[in-house]
């Protein structure tokens, strides 16, 4: 069994789990993998010729990715930057981000000074504040800055 992750919601899990398609029907002559987690359906890459193009297409990049630790070496950073489960204070909002833009993150508690914790960046930057969880797009996530977190 080989681990897969989910690309929805980010968890790993094995591959042959018959626990995530116990329920349905065509299990038995099924080329997908289900995440347990969320319930996405995926080609199973060791099944599939196509996914494993696609996987070695996708894998293959401009370069090697960023360290996650870039985010500490810029004077700031922005929510599209932070790991999951991060703490992050909002510095301020880029200033290409309309004014509506602005009031409507303020009517949902995101205004520079407040603490907010990334929950999740895939498939959008969710965000905790307070009590309250807000979906962000990766594009407005990427509008607003952040203090750079301190070094542990």
């Amino acid at each position: 069994m080989n681990t897969l992750t989910c690309p929805l919601c980010g968890v790993e899990f094995q591959a042959g789990d018959p626990s995530a398609c116990a329920a349905c029907p065509l299990a038995s002559d099924c080329r997908l993998v289900c995440c347990p987690n969320c319930g996405y359906q995926q080609p199973d890459p060791a099944g599939s010729r196509l996914a494993r193009w696609a996987a070695r297409w996708f894998e293959r990049g401009d370069g090697p990715a960023p360290p996650p630790a870039a985010c500490e070496l810029a004077p700031f950073c922005t929510l599209a930057d932070c790991q999951p489960n991060q703490p992050a204070c909002i510095r301020a909002f880029h200033p290409e981000l309309s004014s509506a833009r602005r009031e409507l993150l303020h009517a949902h508690g995101l205004a520079p000074g407040r603490t907010v914790t990334v929950l999740q960046q895939k498939p959008v930057t969710v965000v905790q504040i307070g009590a309250a969880e807000l979906a962000l797009e990766t594009g407005l996530a990427g509008m607003i800055e952040i203090e750079p977190p301190e070094a542990s």
